[in-house]
């Protein structure tokens, strides 16, 4: 395929997620508008490729009812920025340079199909890919006689197709598909699908079990073959799924696949972690910027060292060798015996506003907790007993930490002697900073509690007594934090969550800067940037797990202000 062929369809399947036109917005009201509108023709296309395709997609344009009002508002903002002219272009456009683009851009729709087929089937991946669009059109009768008009007619083993001037992309019409490749074989692959002499990627049961896991109304598909990967060598048990969604808040992503553990041993380790604990958020406190938890890191941490160990050279430490010596020699705790099997349980870190009215500053709280039969507590009993015994043989008169018990757990802070050489190296001289740096670093500390055998640790002594509190009663916690909505789709045995308030975050740093000690355009840019994130109303999230059969699964919201977004773009591109 041409590279113009490959610039222009790689930017579409990009940029034209957000650039939609107003050609589908225009009978929204109408019930027949709504069956309309939600034909997937770029699904639909799939049907006419072949089954031994080793990479299968769609892109499709067209709102689902649930999508409908997000459309047509991503549209008002196309329009109000100047920028419909852009979403009003169509895949089509691969052949701008053609006498047929004006003729076909009526014709065109935003919708495709597209696939990697093997050149040569006998030979399969290792006989190179071939790709191929397959764009959907509105009159398929109208755009053949337009091509049999303008574009010279080429045969290759009985198959019709056409080829326009200066470029190297063949074409045929199907139905209500305009089927694009660069090699005549992949085009005649389509056509033989079409006529029922080659089955189709539909047929494949493989297939249409990815195809299943997909999100119900994505707007881009992508699925990949294990053939793609090695085949039965390779790593891949099944097809992957890939698919995205354009929601009235952000971007919905989701993925999905198979992986064969028994040809990898370290990701065998870690597919025997279980999932989060299903109260997650309930231990935590609210108002936070954000959350990272991991479950049974120990047991991940025994499969990447099983790769590091591999991949080292022999009589070469590993990086894992060297934490070991030094959590030996600095903490007098065994990576293997002591820490591993202190960390098979929940590991959570969180990020606060050290002042919540308004938003400022930040500080880190860590949970480790006892799930599985973790006992991290012992584990920080030890490196403070040898913290003891190695001041007293080095002599050392002040007090590392204090230790108080109440509520039914074990407070400790460090010393006070050390916490003022602590904020003394965090100190700044600068005599205009742009970071306010005693809301970042002022009244820090090191805490951390015990309750039973959970460890929890923060930056802040007030933090750390509302983490024990929240941990004990599981109130004002964050699975009732409005910033976060409902957690219960992260809540579903996923041994990996991330999830951040971007508009909380936006609120923390602009209070945190001194915007007056920064140039007028970068001030400028940067309240620019947080007042759109200021607006966002759902978290980012990632969440990702896999089960000791191999099966994996992913997911990923981008949270998105069209308005906002469309709007900067608009403001930018209108500079120039």
């Amino acid at each position: 395929m041409s590279s113009a062929v490959k610039t222009v369809s790689r930017a579409r399947r990009i940029g034209s997620r957000v650039a939609i036109g107003s050609a589908i917005i225009v009978s929204l009201g109408a019930a027949y508008a709504f069956k309309t509108l939600y034909a997937r023709p770029g699904e639909a296309a799939i049907a006419l490729i072949p089954a031994n395709a080793l990479v299968v997609g769609s892109v499709d344009l067209s709102p689902s009812p649930q999508q409908t009002i997000t459309f047509k508002n991503i549209d008002d903002a196309l329009a109000r920025n100047g920028l419909d002219k852009y979403s009003n272009k169509s895949v089509l456009d691969i052949i701008e340079h053609s006498p047929m683009a004006d003729e076909l851009r009526p014709f065109a729709l935003r919708n495709a199909a597209f696939a990697g087929l093997p050149k040569d089937a006998a030979k399969g991946v290792s006989g190179g890919i071939s790709p191929v669009l397959l764009l959907a059109v509105s009159d398929g009768q109208q755009v053949q006689s337009i091509l049999k008009k303008d574009a010279k007619l080429f045969f290759w083993k009985g198959t019709q197709y056409y080829k326009t001037k200066g470029s190297d992309a063949g074409m045929l019409v199907i139905d209500d598909v305009l089927v694009v490749a660069q090699d005549p074989e992949s085009l005649s692959q389509i056509r033989r699908v079409k006529q029922g002499d080659s089955p189709s990627i539909n047929t494949v049961a493989a297939f249409n079990d990815a195809r299943a896991k997909a999100i119900g109304d994505a707007n881009l598909m992508v699925f990949a073959s294990p053939d793609l990967m090695g085949g039965k060598d390779g790593p891949m048990g099944a097809w992957a799924t890939a698919s995205m969604a354009i929601r009235d808040g952000g971007f919905e992503f989701s993925g999905a696949g198979m992986v064969d553990t028994a040809k990898d041993a370290s990701l065998q380790k870690i597919s025997k972690a279980v999932g989060l604990r299903p109260d997650l958020f309930s231990v935590l406190p609210a108002g936070s910027y954000g959350v990272t938890a991991i479950s049974q890191p120990g047991v991940m941490f025994s499969g990447v060292e099983g790769e590091l160990q591999n991949a080292a050279g022999k009589g070469e430490k590993t990086p894992i060798d060297q934490i070991s010596d030094t959590s030996t020699q600095a903490f007098g705790v065994d990576l293997h015996n002591d820490v591993i099997p202190a960390l098979k349980g929940d590991t959570i870190a969180a990020f606060y506003p050290t002042h919540t009215a308004p938003n400022a500053g930040v500080d880190v709280l860590l949970i480790m907790d006892d799930s599985n039969g973790a006992d991290p507590a012992t584990v920080v009993e030890k490196v403070q007993q040898f913290v003891r015994e190695q001041g007293q043989k080095n002599g050392e008169k002040r007090e590392f930490f204090t230790k108080t018990q109440r509520d039914g757990a074990s407070f400790y802070r460090i010393g006070d002697e050390f916490e003022k050489e602590m904020h003394k190296g965090m100190s700044s001289n600068d005599t205009k900073p742009v970071v306010k740096t005693d809301l970042l670093f002022g009244n820090k500390t090191m805490a951390w509690a015990t309750i039973d055998h959970v460890v929890i640790v923060s930056s802040s002594q007030e933090l750390l007594d509302k983490a024990v509190a929240s941990y004990k009663s599981k109130a004002n916690s964050l699975a009732e934090d409005p910033g976060y909505g409902s957690t219960t789709n992260l809540n579903d045995g996923s041994q990996t969550v991330m999830t951040f308030n971007l508009a909380r975050i936006a609120e923390g740093v602009e209070n945190s800067m001194n915007s007056d000690n920064m140039g007028k355009d970068d001030a400028s840019m940067l309240h620019s940037v947080l007042d759109a994130f200021k607006t966002l109303n759902s978290p980012l999230y990632v969440k990702a797990k896999v089960s000791d059969n191999g099966q994996f699964s992913t997911g990923l919201f981008i949270p998105m202000n069209y308005d906002k977004m469309i709007d900067f773009v608009g403001s930018m591109m209108n500079k120039k």
